[in-house]
């Protein structure tokens, strides 16, 4: 049984195609993180999309309206490039395969490296903004701001 059904098509020399036709519920929302051995990562953020300069790849997330979203981008210099990239993501979600079937059977795990500073950095970013949310709705611009430093301040620590 596949976990993520997905069509990545070469589009002309220097395009490519990609979309999520199928995903299944072991993959958590946005807040799923895989890397393959390639550097290539696998993530569910918002919406699928493809991005070859962060050598990510982004499956369904949180924003289901684009659950069948079509993402197709013109952005490789070469034909090259664009089949390099190619190749990266379909070995990318080849590995992403065998380790949803080993969580699926319930077969521990390699140990993965993990994530970039940044990377964590931005999720920690994006964590604190979706707690607030509910909260920010009913407050104003001022307060917010204070709320946001006060987090910022305590997170320091």
């Amino acid at each position: 049984m596949k976990h993520v059904k997905y069509e990545l098509k070469k589009v002309n020399d220097t395009e490519l195609s990609f979309q999520i036709l199928e995903q299944t519920d072991l993959i958590e929302r946005g807040n799923f993180w895989f890397q393959a051995s390639n550097g290539m990562s696998i993530e569910s953020g918002s919406r699928p999309a493809i991005y070859e300069t962060l050598n990510e790849v982004y499956i369904r997330g949180f924003k289901l309206k684009y659950d069948s979203y079509l993402y197709s981008r013109e952005f490789f210099l070469s034909e090259k490039a664009r089949d390099n990239f190619y190749n990266k993501v379909v070995q990318a979600f080849e590995e992403l395969e065998i380790h949803l079937d080993k969580l699926s059977k319930g077969v521990d795990q390699e140990e993965r490296p993990e994530p970039a500073p940044e990377l964590a950095a931005l999720k920690k970013t994006e964590e604190l903004a979706k707690s607030f949310m509910d909260l920010f709705s009913a407050l104003t611009v001022r307060e917010i701001r204070e709320l946001v430093r006060e987090e910022l301040a305590n997170s320091k620590c």
